[in-house]
């Protein structure tokens, strides 16, 4: 989706929710017309829908205009009447439905000031659109100086308010632990931290919302039941409010991504945060409401007030349901039973919000659930589209499934219309044979695709193990865990040939936010299949510099993997990309790339069959000669104790022998390979020693790596005297 596509829907749909509201707050503020009767609803309504920072999939604000309204409605029968309704002296006399109840029941006007901290919180998505604008001119105007700069090395040092931004946009929560989940137990997954900057957000949001939910209730009032009401009315409102934001972020194509360049799994973890907000302010709806009827008339009317009133009855229903969402969408239950958890999220979802709806009638607060159906309902039918468009021209979409060494497979999906991929692009792909409703993001590690115009002939005369693909076609690497992949890989086990094809739906792309056309050096790091993600950013800079359209001139790939073995999965993309780069590197300033290969066991693993692996690798027929080209290291790296690391260079090794070398590499380029693990902070210190104007630092991998990569980061970017930026592409669930 393009941008400025983006902001036209966003801004569509907000005017569309802000002339709804406004027409509703028409009728029940100014005049304080009874428009809900018999009840003191407990939401007003606040249209703010811009809001980025959405939460957890249980959708579990709205409830919190529940209870509140019945309870009006009964006390007024029961005793005074006059206490129960939210503005004491009100100057309309009882709505049709009030007089029913037998008592007068006025709705409080809204007030706006209740609803501030979604405003701030609009105008903080506004501010981080400036930014990345700003971001995006700066890099411009950097890539048209530097493109055809022709120095050796170009020294640029930011301005020290940039580099402490950058190290505190960077911190983690404390520490340095991030992204690497916290296990107690092998089978017990408490999921990941936030930012220092993200946990700050948060904290502000949720104290924004406490203060305004408590301290605009007029605690003066000497009769608890109207102190109580103003609390019902202040809480029910912010938390149907937050529903839209709520339901916002919580879809693959919210259109903020690409507006904000904010990436999903940042919107994911503020959507399980909003989600307990919401959880938050619906309990403290639902405690001003009992409060104010146990105090009234004692414990004994809650039943009657449950079962005797539609109203309290929807509210109640609606209210366990936005809980029990909360609850099941906890890190270890979400992890341990994902599948499960995502289709019973969605069911509990849907039904929460329509018995939230039935609880709102007549109410303002339904203007609200409006914005939040057309919100879900616009994702949903971009999602459908997308799928339509992806998968239908004649013939269906295909995938090929075989098996690869260390618990890995490949997916070859060929699709009906060319896609038009960006690097760090992801996709879902849906395979009913294997998963009816199931879907699963994959990064894409490589795209044959004839209309994209990209030299890719020489994958295709190695990747043959059949018939060459005539339809656009996408590589996918996946590691495989429970669940759906594991269901992929068992069945192609069992398959005779090592392989099974399938009919698929893919839909995307998504993601490939980050451009790095404006940096001259940048170190791609990645851990296992994380090298999916870090292919095709190869490739663009690769041929960026080729068409003079990007300003690099060293780019080094840090592959930490367990075993040699899995090289094999990736080796003609990398020997594709090295081929492609001795053709395009220029004489004068050519372009230096680096491949550098560290596995930290020295033995093969041998986790398919060598039978089954010949037969059903995609790269079984390309010559494998018993022979080890890999380059030597230039420079020795350190091990964390300080002392040389082992290498594999000219002292060939049984398992270096096995792989197939790298031929046809120009002078600037060179793959080096070590029995050992990374030390991330000695290669980056490496790196910086030979940078080349402004560098980038990538990572995608397992969490452990993702920390040291960060934390090195930081640690260069106290001195300030080097222009560093920082990419993590994870996905989190």
């Amino acid at each position: 989706m393009h941008p400025e596509k983006s902001l036209f829907w966003l801004f569509l749909l907000t005017n569309v929710l802000l002339v709804l509201c406004g027409t509703g707050s028409g009728n029940g503020a100014g005049s304080t017309k009874e428009v809900a009767a018999p009840t003191v609803s407990g939401s007003k309504t606040g249209s703010i829908m811009i809001m980025s920072t959405s939460t957890e999939t249980s959708i579990t604000s709205s409830e919190a205009t529940e209870t509140a309204a019945p309870a009006s409605d009964k006390n007024d029968d029961e005793t005074k009447g006059d206490t129960q309704s939210g503005s004491s002296n009100d100057t309309g006399t009882s709505s049709p439905q009030g007089a029913k109840s037998g008592g007068e029941e006025t709705t409080t006007p809204i007030d706006p000031v209740v609803i501030v901290p979604l405003f701030l919180l609009a105008g903080f998505a506004v501010v981080l659109f400036i930014g990345q604008r700003l971001l995006d001119y700066s890099r411009a105007v950097r890539l048209r100086k530097t493109i055809w700069e022709n120095a050796p090395r170009v020294v640029t040092t930011p301005s020290t308010a940039v580099a402490i931004w950058k190290r505190v946009s960077y911190s983690p929560l404390w520490g340095k632990r991030r992204s690497r989940e916290f296990r107690p137990f092998k089978w017990l997954n408490m999921g990941t931290l936030p930012t220092r900057l993200e946990s700050i957000l948060m904290m502000l949001y949720f104290v924004l919302n406490m203060i305004f939910a408590l301290a605009t209730v007029d605690w003066s009032q000497a009769e608890l039941g109207m102190k109580m009401d103003n609390l019902r009315n202040h809480t029910g409102t912010l938390a149907t409010a937050n529903l839209i934001p709520l339901v916002l972020t919580a879809g693959r194509n919210n259109p903020l991504i690409p507006i904000l360049h904010v990436p999903f799994d940042t919107f994911n973890l503020m959507h399980r945060f909003l989600g307990r907000l919401v959880v938050v302010e619906t309990l403290l709806h639902i405690a001003a409401v009992l409060i104010t009827k146990v105090s009234s008339s004692g414990w004994g009317v809650l039943p009657q007030e449950l079962w005797g009133k539609e109203l309290v009855l929807y509210g109640f229903i609606a209210g366990i349901m936005f809980v029990t969402l909360t609850i099941q969408a906890w890190s270890p239950f979400r992890h341990a039973f994902y599948e499960f958890f995502l289709h019973f999220h969605i069911l509990l979802s849907i039904g929460a919000l329509i018995t939230l709806w039935y609880h709102l009638a007549d109410l303002q607060q339904q203007y609200l659930m409006i914005g939040v159906f057309l919100a879900w309902a616009l994702e949903r039918a971009t999602r459908v589209g997308n799928i339509i468009w992806r998968n239908t021209r004649g013939i269906p979409t295909k995938v090929e499934v075989g098996i690869l060494p260390a618990d890995t497979i490949w997916l070859r999906v060929r699709t009906p219309r060319s896609w038009n991929i960006k690097a760090g692009q992801h996709i879902y792909l849906y395979i009913p044979s294997i998963g009816l409703w199931t879907s699963h993001p994959f990064s894409i590690a490589w795209t044959d695709d004839e209309a994209s115009g990209k030299p890719t002939s020489q994958v295709r005369s190695m990747i043959s193990a059949c018939t060459q693909p005539q339809e656009p076609t996408l590589y996918l690497l996946i590691k495989c865990h429970n669940g759906f992949t594991r269901r992929m890989w068992k069945k192609a086990a069992r398959a005779k040939s090592g392989t099974f094809s399938a009919v698929a739906f893919a839909e995307g792309p998504y993601g490939g936010l980050e451009s790095l056309s404006s940096f001259r050096s940048v170190i791609l790091v990645a851990g296992g299949v994380g090298i999916t993600h870090q292919l095709l950013y190869l490739r663009e800079l690769i041929e960026g510099y080729h068409n003079r359209a990007a300003a690099i001139r060293r780019v080094t790939l840090v592959w930490s993997i367990r075993t040699l073995d899995q090289v094999e999965s990736v080796q003609p993309f990398l020997q594709a990309l090295l081929t492609q780069h001795a053709q395009c590197t220029r004489r004068e300033n050519p372009l230096s790339v680096s491949i550098l290969i560290f596995a930290s066991l020295t033995h093969l693993q041998k986790s398919v069959s060598t039978s089954t692996y010949q037969r059903g690798s995609p790269y079984s027929k390309i010559h494998r000669p018993r022979a080890s080209v890999f380059s030597t290291a230039s420079t020795t790296p350190m091990m964390s104790d300080g002392h040389a690391s082992p290498r594999i260079g000219n002292e060939t090794t049984p398992e270096a022998m096995d792989y197939v070398p790298f031929t046809g590499m120009h002078d600037s380029a060179s793959v080096e390979v070590f029995n050992h693990r990374a030390n991330i902070y000695a290669l980056l210190n490496n790196e910086i020693g030979r940078q080349i104007g402004a560098m980038y630092v990538s990572v995608c991998g397992p969490g452990g790596l993702a920390d040291d990569v960060r934390d090195a980061v930081r640690e260069h970017l106290k001195t300030g005297d080097t222009d560093l930026e920082f990419y993590e592409e994870s996905f989190s669930w």
